[in-house]
């Protein structure tokens, strides 16, 4: 759930869709994000209303709970869930590419995104077009490790990481210093 300019967005992650609601809870629209067997795995606002969203889709010819195959992307949609862009999609570990989107939040102008299948939060650039700034983190439970991380919530210039897998709360500079 994310605050916008007219109430709230909710990820309705099984049917790949956001709602949107006023502030009293009633229906404003649905937008359907993606089609066939994908999931809503985060969501972030903008002041103008801009809805960024975390997707992760697998072929349902695949075990689903094998979740190395899942291709994953981050949406940019207009307030009334028109898709504007659409940002990576080959599942893999390099510029552009991630495994498993977990989730995602705005920090300033830059998108945070959970990228927990390679151990990573990944930093994007929102304007005019969303691109590739840098990534932090890496596979481990050392100093500056993450172990599939969760969220990643951008504050006063810090990124704070819940890391699942070692079990802690990692706190970066939003440049990705440790």
């Amino acid at each position: 759930i994310v605050a916008t300019a007219s109430g709230v967005a909710v990820s309705d992650a099984g049917n790949c869709r956001v709602q949107s609601l006023t502030p009293s809870g009633s229906h404003l629209l649905s937008m359907p994000l993606c089609p066939g067997p994908h999931v809503v795995a985060g969501l972030a606002a903008a002041a103008d209303g801009t809805i960024f969203a975390g997707i992760k889709e697998f072929d349902s010819g695949w075990d689903y709970p094998s979740l190395d195959r899942w291709h994953s992307y981050v949406l940019r949609a207009s307030p009334t869930g028109d898709i504007l862009e659409r940002f990576g999609g080959a599942c893999g570990g390099g510029s552009n590419q991630f495994s498993r989107v977990c989730g995602v939040s705005l920090a300033g102008s830059q998108l945070l995104v959970v990228d927990q299948g390679n151990h990573r939060i990944v930093v994007l650039g929102t304007a005019p077009k969303l691109r590739w700034l840098r990534a932090f983190g890496s596979q481990g439970s050392g100093r500056g490790e993450l172990s599939l991380p969760e969220t990643a919530i951008g504050h006063e210039g810090s990124v704070y990481v819940a890391d699942q897998g070692n079990a802690r709360v990692s706190v970066w500079t939003e440049e990705g210093r440790y």
